[in-house]
């Protein structure tokens, strides 16, 4: 495998690119999920990997600034007015940070976030027939909190949300067409139906989707690849994907390329660290990046 050695920025310049930030509850969904992940990798750099960040914090620190972005993303998230599927992404995102930034499980904000979680996906099913345009826009988005939510423990059968998670896994998979794809979806849209479909498969060992979401990862990555040139979030969700594996062989290639690519968006937007900017950086950390990591020391 190639390394990105000339495309890897130091953790300690990476962190200064971030260090004066505070999260709002004014900031945009992008920004703050961009910054749990940053949150995340630092934490994984000192405790994971035992690698300095070379910044002075401590992970103590690390687990201040995340409950600190916990509280403010959870007020997002709970906001009526806030976007659905967006609201969805901050409680799937919630989950990671929650779980990402302490050894210890804390059972406070696990219940804050059950009660996070429970307000938004009871707010969708009360709401998914007044606009049946924004519903089926948040599908996905809902199915990836149902499967954090049951995560440990799956309901009973008979459970409604269950229902909805199966049913719309079955008709993806009962819709999807080797030959071309989904009918009128548009490529993002299907490569989140993917990864829903895997992380179904990984988080309850049940492989009865993944040969529809292997051919459906091969049908639209190439065409994905090219948007990624000038969609950031694109390069984000295919570096994602390549990384997953379970259905599909992990890709190195292909998150090297994203990475790539949201290295050049990083290096050639303005100095000042807007929302396009961050969520580029919030890709750049070295972690979870392979055994040749330690090549880039």
């Amino acid at each position: 495998m190639q390394t990105l050695q000339s495309e890897t920025i130091s953790p300690a310049m990476l962190y200064g690119q971030v260090r004066g930030i505070r999260p709002q509850v004014s900031d945009t969904p992008v920004r703050l999920c961009a910054l749990a992940r940053v949150y995340m990798a630092m934490y994984r750099l000192h405790f994971t990997l035992d690698i300095p960040s070379g910044d002075g914090h401590s992970l103590k620190e690390y687990s201040r600034k995340a409950v600190e972005l916990f509280r403010v993303m959870r007020s997002k998230a709970l906001a009526e007015t806030e976007d659905l599927s967006c609201r969805c992404r901050l409680v799937v995102q919630l989950y990671d940070l929650m779980n990402g930034t302490d050894y210890v499980a804390d059972a406070a904000r696990q219940q804050a976030w059950e009660e996070t979680a429970d307000a938004v996906l009871d707010y969708y099913f009360h709401h998914r027939y007044a606009d049946a345009m924004q519903a089926e826009a948040a599908r996905a988005d809902v199915c990836r909190c149902i499967l954090d939510f049951f995560y440990f423990s799956a309901p009973e059968e008979e459970d409604g949300w269950w229902i909805f998670l199966k049913d719309t896994l079955t008709m993806w998979a009962e819709t999807f067409v080797p030959s071309s794809g989904w009918k009128d979806t548009d490529f993002y849209t299907a490569l989140e139906r993917v990864d829903v479909m895997n992380r179904y498969s990984y988080m309850y060992l049940d492989p009865a989707f993944d040969k529809v979401a292997r051919q459906a990862f091969a049908f639209y990555v190439p065409c994905a690849v090219q948007a990624a040139v000038r969609q950031p979030e694109v390069c984000g969700l295919l570096h994602d994907l390549a990384l997953e594996g379970n259905a599909w062989p992990v890709d190195w290639t292909l998150a090297e390329r994203m990475k790539g690519l949201l290295y050049r968006t990083f290096m050639q937007l303005p100095s000042d660290c807007n929302d396009e900017k961050l969520y580029a950086l919030s890709y750049l950390f070295p972690v979870d990046y392979g055994p040749e990591y330690n090549e880039l020391e």
